[in-house]
């Protein structure tokens, strides 16, 4: 079975899973960006420790709980990323999607509103 694309996971309804300092993606991808709240992490590897399993991607927090880092007004996580196996320098390739971090440890997976507005 191969893993899932982050568009197929998304779009069939899986979820991401938190641990503490562990999010554990249900597909293989490369991160590019992070925004937590009102925070934006360009220097990942100052950050977060990335380990990618045949079918999932697990990103360590170096700060803590992922949870310490939103708020209920903004739950979500927002990734610009793209699935393991494409071309990285072509930004057809790059997929922003959000992860909501909320109490309990299934983290749903989305896409952002047509209208929602991400500065790359």
């Amino acid at each position: 079975m191969e893993p899932l694309r982050i568009r197929e996971a998304i779009l069939a309804g899986k979820k991401a899973y938190v641990l503490g300092s562990q999010l554990i993606l249900p597909f293989r991808c490369h991160v590019y960006k992070i925004t937590l709240e009102h925070e934006t992490f360009h220097r990942l590897d100052q950050e977060f420790v990335f380990r990618n399993t045949p079918r999932n991607t697990v990103i360590f927090f170096r700060r803590g709980s992922w949870r310490d880092h939103v708020s209920p007004n903004h739950p979500h996580a927002i990734f610009l990323a793209a699935d393991w196996d494409v071309d990285l320098t072509n930004p057809q390739n790059h997929i922003l999607f959000l992860v909501k971090i909320y109490p309990g440890r299934e983290a749903p997976l989305s896409f952002p509103p047509e209208d929602f507005v991400y500065v790359l």
